[in-house]
């Protein structure tokens, strides 16, 4: 799924959870004439409105959720007002419609902050503090993901082990903050050069992962290439003396798991290591 598929299914979404809450808004201004019509004087009705008041605010946003807590204290005078025995009460009206505006609002500012906060640590906990790619855990989860896909539609994937030749040569004579900058310029590099179903994780210290579902051998090698060949350029702008080495491989059949997918990239990003590292080394597994 790319990026615009994504962008329009979520926009498609709020509009349905938007029109949802205006329908509630209308059905709950009927439902409360009927009953004041029925039992004489009117029921709180003001915590019905918070339904379509929480909607808006966790789905869309906090501004959509005050918007939408200003019509529920319009229709809350508006029923009040239309219904009302005594018509020179129109202050109870008046108030009765600002205190449910400020009462929702402040639901709706609750709401979003909490959501807003949520999301922030579910961010966290699956993104590398330093470099902002994908940490182990997310790597794992996504990988999971797409391996039962492949099974089920019988495509390739490929997996790409990429560690830093030479990083503790950064850390030993620069420092540790300019071994940091090193691994967040190599992440950004990645995460800006890849497909947008593509996903890029650090796996600890200088190592990180490309995972490239649906990708066959053929077009995987020359992206690859052609990957740490701009990847190099860009590193050799900061004058750091890294090369990279790289182990490739592409599963014709779903791999056993993800440990075992990762296992067979890191090993072959070793053997690059123990021949002379730089380099690229591809395999094409079928299970």
């Amino acid at each position: 799924m790319n990026v615009n598929t994504t962008e329009r299914e979520s926009r498609e979404n709020k509009i349905f959870i938007l029109i949802t809450s205006l329908i509630i808004i209308i059905c709950l201004i009927f439902f409360d004439r009927a009953v004041v019509k029925a039992i004489g004087h009117d029921m709180p009705f003001i915590f019905f409105y918070l339904i379509p008041v929480g909607m808006t605010s966790w789905y869309i946003g906090r501004k959509t959720g005050i918007c939408i807590s200003i019509l529920s204290g319009a229709a809350l005078f508006a029923t009040g007002y239309k219904i009302g025995i005594d018509h020179t009460m129109i202050f109870f009206y008046v108030w009765s419609g600002a205190a449910g505006v400020i009462f929702c609002s402040a639901f709706a500012v609750i709401l979003s902050a909490l959501r807003r906060e949520i999301r922030t640590e579910r961010q966290f906990a699956m993104e590398d503090f330093l470099t902002k790619a994908s940490n182990s855990r997310a790597f794992y989860n996504y990988a999971a993901i797409e391996i039962n896909r492949i099974k089920r539609y019988n495509k390739p994937l490929t997996i790409a082990y990429l560690d830093i030749d030479n990083f503790k040569k950064i850390n030993d004579a620069k420092g540790h903050l300019e071994g940091d900058k090193l691994l967040m310029v190599t992440a950004a590099f990645l995460r800006a050069n890849i497909r947008a179903t593509d996903a890029v994780a650090r796996l600890g210290g200088d190592e990180f992962a490309i995972l490239l579902p649906e990708m066959p051998p053929e077009p995987a090698i020359p992206f690859m290439e052609h990957l740490l060949r701009i990847l190099r350029v860009e590193i050799g702008k900061y004058k750091w003396p890294v090369t990279f080495s790289t182990g490739v491989v592409t599963f014709m059949n779903p791999p056993l798991s993800v440990h075992y997918m990762l296992k067979a990239a890191d090993a072959l990003m070793y053997e690059v290591k123990k021949s002379g590292k730089n380099n690229i080394k591809y395999k094409v597994q079928h299970l």
